[in-house]
């Protein structure tokens, strides 16, 4: 569908017109407003000559993904350098190899949460948080990265970073509330509804995992016991780069035992590439890492 509004607004419709048209015309819910996705990854599709360059780009932040990751569990983890580096990359390109995936906005989003907390983790803090603010641009269910980013810095007394994350989330506030005028000036008096709060609970939590590439094949019993002992992997990563990826984790496992219908599944590419990362917290070593 958003290949076809990318196709529309390349053409000269409006952003918001050519979803009114494609939502209802597909068969998709059009209300309520979060069913309308933002628009700023379309508006780069539809710039572009081709796809190619959609699928340039994307290739392009997977491997800024790897490298940042990778120097990141080599600073942290020296022990699982090499291993960390393997299971990153694996992790990625899997992914960019999918042509239409430069269409899906939580693929774009979780790349760039995971580029953020990497940034984070080699203190390019600035970088961090512009990573951070384009990951909301791209879709908004990456707020609870950022408030969870913006909470930590405050309690261990980083202000000036806490105040930063607070803008981004000030700069995107300010998005939305011109994204949600557009949907309301621009939404169809009829049409489908759907729910969201619907509290799927673990089972969906695990099914959202599976978008991560080691988990996608595996039977859902092996899924159920590994993707809590990643999680639990993060919390033994006892530096402020695991409590960070714990707690994000944590935080978007919450919201999809509340939030996201069956259908939503795609919802886990946002935390898909940090998920695999957890099995390395059980290496970490505060007397033998690095600072």
């Amino acid at each position: 569908m958003y290949q076809a509004v990318t196709a529309r607004v390349a053409a000269g419709v409006p952003y918001h017109v050519a979803v009114a048209i494609e939502l209802p015309a597909r068969g998709y819910a059009i209300r309520p407003v979060f069913n309308w996705r933002p628009p700023t990854l379309t508006w780069l599709n539809a710039l572009a000559p081709s796809p190619a360059w959609g699928q340039a780009g994307l290739w392009a932040l997977g491997l800024t993904v790897i490298g940042l990751w990778t120097v990141a569990i080599g600073t942290r983890i020296p022990r699982v350098t090499v291993a960390g580096a393997i299971v990153v990359a694996l992790a990625t390109v899997a992914v960019l190899y999918t042509e239409d995936v430069i269409y899906l906005h939580e693929v774009w989003a979780g790349l760039l949460i995971a580029a953020s907390l990497a940034s984070w983790s080699l203190r390019r803090h600035t970088l961090s948080i512009v990573l951070g603010l384009f990951a909301m641009l791209f879709r908004e269910l990456a707020v609870p990265y950022v408030v969870v980013m913006a909470v930590l810095a405050l309690t261990e007394s980083r202000r000036r970073e806490a105040i930063a994350w607070a803008a981004a989330l000030s700069v995107f506030a300010c998005f939305w509330m011109w994204h949600l005028s557009q949907i309301l000036a621009n939404m169809p008096a009829e049409g489908l509804r759907n729910q969201w709060l619907v509290a799927g609970g673990w089972p969906f939590a695990l099914a959202a995992s599976r978008s991560s590439v080691f988990l996608m094949l595996l039977p859902a019993w092996i899924v159920a016991i590994l993707v809590p002992i990643s999680w639990a992997g993060f919390w033994h990563w006892t530096d402020a780069t695991g409590r960070r990826a714990a707690m994000v984790l944590t935080a978007y496992f919450l919201m999809f035992m509340l939030v996201g219908r069956a259908d939503n599944w795609y919802w886990g590419f946002l935390v898909a590439p940090l998920i695999p990362l957890g099995f390395f917290g059980y290496f970490f070593d505060p007397a033998r890492t690095r600072a």
